[in-house]
């Protein structure tokens, strides 16, 4: 038996599996979560609906596998792919990450959402009708067109790329004190993924070759399986507002149990356990805190702030930001691992990394890289102790 295989057959099948993985993908997507994440599906699975249909879109390219050779046919394909992605991307990142979670932004991220259908389905509905000598006649005023939308949607989605890069530092820093415990490692691992997608739909778009959309329909059809048995699982351990609400929550209760031990004292006979105590002494408590507890690898700031006194948490939280919690924490721990190898010069990195309350080697190392200096007048205080196991 002869097997002849034409270039429109392997554009066609290329085509065919891209939409076929993308549908597959999105039944998994929609009808598949995790126990007991289901419960909690919200939270967990937070841009379930747009990933779902994220996937299901692939079919809008069906033309594609039907046609892949005719003139208006390619016009609409090249179109669709920088029309869709950027703006894609941006909503399913600004969902997950609660980017734009203020509800003033909302009808303008359902514009966004809406825009690009408009002349995809415009166009689309040009080609079901018959009007494909219409489009070929004006396929430079048409690409043209999109290519200007495209523009616009493609600096959205790297504006949103942008703000997720500040957040995940943001967020990482100012509330972790070791990087292996950052919720964002998630982020991280995705970031730079949507706009090397994009990049790829401008280049099928500027050079009209299929032979490069074919290439790119069966590495992405391989993406998008990598891709959901990664969010399958749920990557958020922690809600992101959490913190905010349990240092409000603890604020509330120890600031009632105050008022109610103090009901009967005078304001004078009070001691200065409100958010007007001087700063000096606020530093010093936080200070003293740190140092109490640096060593332990997983410590939390609100672990910190808890252990202060009534009504201290919010001026030690706005403190601690001004240096940033990441920085303060691992000064700590980088003062004493020099401490540590001065007293113990043949003792190995991972012997000092674990005796200064660093999780890991590779921890201490980024402790290295990105706290920029210690200061003296912070750390002064730190003193080496009994190595951890001993009496």
């Amino acid at each position: 038996m002869n097997w002849t295989i034409t270039p429109e057959g392997l554009f066609s099948a290329g085509g065919l599996m891209f939409i076929t993985v993308g549908l597959v993908c999105s039944f998994v997507r929609w009808a598949h979560m995790c126990k007991p994440f289901n419960s909690d599906a919200g939270y967990y699975y937070p841009a379930r609906n747009q990933v779902t249909f994220f996937y299901a879109s692939a079919v809008l390219t069906f033309p594609y596998v039907i046609a892949p050779m005719e003139p208006a046919v390619w016009i609409y394909t090249r179109c669709f792919n920088i029309l869709f992605y950027p703006v894609c991307f941006a909503v399913l990142i600004s969902r997950y990450f609660r980017l734009k979670a203020d509800h003033g932004r909302h009808a303008l991220w359902t514009l966004c959402l809406v825009a690009p259908y408009l002349p995809i389905l415009a166009l689309l509905v040009m080609i079901l009708a018959g009007c494909d000598e219409w489009l070929t006649g004006n396929e430079r005023k048409m690409l043209l067109i999109a290519g200007g939308l495209g523009i616009i949607y493609t600096i959205t989605a790297a504006s949103v790329l942008m703000s997720l890069r500040k957040e995940m530092e943001r967020y990482n820093t100012e509330n972790y004190s070791n990087d292996e415990d950052f919720p964002y490692k998630f982020a991280s691992k995705i970031v730079f993924a949507p706009m090397f997608w994009i990049i790829l739909m401008w280049i099928v778009f500027l050079c009209g070759n299929r032979w490069i959309k074919l290439t790119i329909d069966l590495v992405f059809s391989g993406w998008l399986v990598y891709f959901l048995t990664i969010i399958l699982h749920p990557q958020r351990v922690l809600r992101p507002q959490d913190i905010g609400k349990e240092i409000k929550r603890l604020e509330e209760i120890r600031q009632h149990t105050a008022n109610e031990i103090n009901t009967e004292s005078s304001v004078e006979e009070e001691s200065p356990t409100n958010d007007s105590a001087p700063s000096d002494m606020i530093r010093e408590e936080v200070l003293a805190v740190i140092l109490r507890r640096f060593r332990e690898p997983h410590l939390l700031k609100t672990e910190v702030l808890m252990d202060l006194g009534n009504g201290k948490m919010n001026a030690a939280s706005k403190f601690i930001s001004q240096i940033g919690y990441y920085n303060l924490v691992n000064m700590f721990r980088l003062e004493y691992a020099r401490l540590y190898k001065e007293a113990h010069p043949n003792a190995k990195q991972e012997e000092i990394a674990q005796e200064s309350g660093f999780v890991s080697r590779t921890a201490y190392y980024k402790a290295k890289k990105n706290v920029g200096g210690i200061d003296p007048d912070l750390t002064k205080m730190v003193k080496l102790t009994p190595p951890k196991g001993t009496d």
